[in-house]
């Protein structure tokens, strides 16, 4: 059986504004002792969104059901992502029936993902992945979403922050679309408890080589590599130390719409994919990490 992702949009939030534009920039630089380059650091443009992270989810959504043509009755989960769940208990109730309501689900049951962070998408395409592999189920819809609550923290030592949200089915479905070759994930021994970020590549080169073992891929397979936008150089850094030529890493929406939170990675290949388009059998790494995590999960183009 075939498990193909397919079907994959996502929205930036409705204003763009230039890095320059986040509050106390200049007392940010000083703060984290960087200069004023972004050539150098990849600073471009972020997103922001006046709504909330339900109303950039959806929106997603919509655009991916549209475009898969699975009918809102046949979806059988529905997986929504973020790193943060604002509000209580009685307005998560409300969140669901907003969600079914909004994309006119019938019988898809809510999921609700976090504290993975910027992995939480990717570790819900690979559950969702399994779910319909077991042969019970279709159709699994799966939504990530996230905004900057506090301005003060829209730029931070590592990224600079946009809101926006990504979505995507995973189905047995006969389409074109990317096939889950293998996916891999592994968790800090010695954790942190701050994001402020720690290099451990022995977790990166351990999690990657096994994904490709799994494989049987080598690296220079690999076509793309679609990481975090995180700060050029430190992707570069990560990336490159585990093999990878610069030519293999996409790195162009760093500048353009930053650090989209787990929607990174789709977010890249699709604007990847518009300009290229992928080759029956082509296969792309997604790499990403947050906080004491990493994961890695490498994907087949299938037309």
């Amino acid at each position: 059986m075939h498990i193909t992702i397919d079907a994959c949009s996502y929205v930036l939030g409705e204003i763009e504004r230039p890095y320059q534009d986040v509050p106390d920039f200049k007392n940010m630089l000083g703060r984290y002792g960087y200069p004023d380059e972004p050539s150098v650091f990849g600073w471009g443009s972020y997103f922001k969104t006046e709504g909330d992270i339900f109303d950039l989810g959806i929106k997603s959504a919509r655009q991916t059901l549209a475009a898969s043509g699975v009918s809102a009755d046949d979806v059988d989960f529905v997986m929504f992502c973020s790193t943060c769940f604002p509000g209580n208990e009685i307005e998560y109730i409300n969140y669901n029936v907003r969600i079914q309501k909004s994309l006119e689900l019938k019988k898809a049951f809510p999921i609700g993902i976090t504290l993975n962070n910027c992995i939480s998408f990717m570790s819900a395409i690979v559950m969702a992945q399994h779910l319909v592999l077991s042969g019970t189920y279709n159709n699994v819809l799966i939504i990530t979403a996230d905004k900057v609550y506090d301005e003060c923290i829209r730029f931070n030592n590592f990224a600079l922050l946009s809101d926006s949200a990504a979505s995507c089915m995973v189905s047995r479905r006969e389409v074109a679309g990317l096939q889950i070759c293998s996916a891999g994930f592994g968790v800090s021994q010695d954790p942190m408890t701050s994001n402020h970020g720690k290099d451990e590549p022995e977790l990166y080169a351990r999690i990657l080589q096994n994904v490709l073992a799994d494989a049987a891929t080598p690296l220079n397979e690999v076509s793309k590599v679609f990481c975090n936008n995180i700060f050029r150089p430190v992707t570069q850094l990560k990336e490159t130390r585990l093999g990878f030529s610069r030519r293999q890493l996409y790195l162009d929406n760093v500048a353009r719409c930053g650090h989209c939170f787990s929607a990174d990675t789709l977010i890249n290949y699709l604007d990847y994919a518009r300009q290229t388009p992928p080759a029956e059998g082509e296969k792309f790494l997604f790499s990403v990490d947050a906080p004491n995590l990493r994961a890695n999960m490498l994907v087949q183009c299938k037309q």
